[in-house]
């Protein structure tokens, strides 16, 4: 009995057994069925991000090249500041070659003086300054280095005057003096012998106005005249007439104006050229004759 008994129970325990054994083998197969599809679905994931995070790569790769190339250029500045190393040609003869009496010409000229920032310059022009645009981004013989701007107005000097009479004046051919200054910056205009002397190269504008006087005559029908001419380094320039007919005194006026190219030193004046007897150029307190003139654009090659 004892013995049927203990047979029973190790019959028992070996169900128990083979029944655990059984479910987990089935619980391990099942994890592993879940682990086989954690891992593809993992794969196939990381399959499908692949083209994109190697996108993401290449454009940090990209920004990262950039960055370097501005700090580069950063460097290249900071080094060209701190020691300055201009691009020359082979003598430097070569680059007063391009020197017009010490001055640059052109955006070329700048550069191989050693210039390096993009912006407006001033560089002599035929005659005068000029102004210019220059792109040293771009190579020396790049077209698209320089774009002129304009004409750029600088004087070595200020040259403008104005001046009256205040007395008669009837001789000819004689620089007509003058009496009141309203204005003589540059002191080109000597009052005294009334003669404007040409301190640079350049070109001026004058202007010249008047009264003159044609006193009494008995002949009704002579014509009275006078003639006053402008005059550069004694030529005659151009000629103001005025004429009356008639036998009472009368009043005449005059004007004229005039742009001329002078060199350093020329002389204008008015005068004179000639008169009908008596007749004269008038003037008192109140300032009837009038002469002026300024210096419009200065000759830089000439004058400089």
């Amino acid at each position: 009995m004892v013995r049927r008994l203990i047979i029973f129970q190790v019959a028992v325990l070996l169900l128990a057994w083979s029944t655990c054994s059984t479910a987990a083998a089935i619980n391990l197969e099942d994890k592993l069925q879940q682990l086989t599809d954690t891992f593809t679905r993992f794969k196939e994931e990381m399959e499908g991000k692949q083209p994109r995070l190697q996108a993401e790569v290449s454009e940090l790769k990209a920004k990262v090249t950039g960055l370097e190339a501005q700090l580069h250029r950063q460097e290249s500045i900071v080094t060209s500041l701190q020691n300055p190393t201009p691009f020359v040609p082979k003598s430097v003869n070569e680059i007063q070659s391009k020197l017009i009496n010490g001055m640059p010409s052109s955006c070329v000229d700048l550069r191989l003086i050693g210039h390096i920032w993009s912006g407006l310059y001033s560089v002599m022009g035929v005659n005068m300054v000029e102004t210019v645009y220059c792109n040293f981004s771009k190579a020396i013989e790049d077209p698209g280095l320089q774009k002129w701007i304009g004409y750029t107005d600088v004087k070595s000097v200020p040259v403008y005057f104005y001046v009256q009479k205040g007395t008669n004046f009837n001789l000819t051919n004689t620089p007509i003096p003058f009496e009141r200054v309203m204005n003589n910056v540059g002191n080109a205009m000597n009052i005294d012998t009334g003669i404007f002397t040409a301190p640079v190269t350049g070109t001026y504008f004058f202007a010249v106005s008047g009264m003159v006087v044609f006193p009494f005559t008995d002949a009704p029908t002579t014509r009275r005249e006078i003639g006053l001419a402008l005059y550069s380094n004694g030529n005659e320039i151009g000629l103001a007439l005025s004429d009356e007919v008639g036998t009472t005194e009368q009043f005449g006026t005059y004007d004229m104006e005039s742009t001329l190219n002078l060199k350093s030193g020329d002389q204008v004046w008015l005068a004179i050229k000639y008169k009908s007897a008596d007749t004269y150029v008038f003037d008192n307190f109140q300032h009837h004759n009038h002469f002026t003139g300024w210096l419009l654009q200065q000759d830089f090659v000439n004058s400089v």
